[in-house]
């Protein structure tokens, strides 16, 4: 489900923001919590057999009609960031690695393409730290997530 929500955040992600009447779109799901997109446009959303569709005229997405409860567009005044959380963890990209630092023992870092697709886990060590190697990965951007932060990093 991770995955399928972080695909649409992608997605909505890129539409510039505008101020129009009902410009955010919001996503109830069935595991009680919403997720909420500012549109550049209203997209034109359907369903086909077991998926949600959103598409606009830049881009489209997909859900699984199982893990959406309902959606709806509503006007939203928001257009910048109010308050950023402080994360727990510092993440730092060198030439060819990615290290998590501040973690708690165990914790799960995990790196998704851009597509949305898991491409590794790794645990934090004893001393809060996790470490992933670069060399592997394709040029592209990915998309790491640890403690509720996500974060974009562009491989060359």
């Amino acid at each position: 489900m991770k995955n399928l929500i972080l695909s649409v955040l992608l997605f909505f992600s890129v539409l510039p923001c505008v101020a129009e009447d009902k410009n955010t779109l919001v996503i109830h799901l069935t595991d009680g919590t919403s997720v909420s997109f500012l549109l550049a446009e209203r997209p034109r959303v359907t369903f086909a057999g077991d998926s949600l569709r959103i598409v606009s005229s830049v881009a489209e997405a997909a859900l699984l009609r199982s893990e959406v409860r309902r959606f709806e567009f509503v006007a939203d005044a928001a257009s910048s960031v109010v308050d950023v959380p402080t994360a727990s963890g510092e993440c730092v990209i060198s030439k060819n690695l990615l290290s998590v630092s501040g973690l708690n023992a165990g914790a799960t870092v995990r790196l998704y393409s851009l597509d949305g697709r898991l491409v590794c886990t790794v645990c934090a060590s004893a001393e809060g730290i996790a470490t992933l190697s670069t060399d592997g990965l394709s040029a592209g951007v990915y998309v790491i997530n640890f403690n509720s932060t996500t974060l974009k990093f562009l491989k060359k």
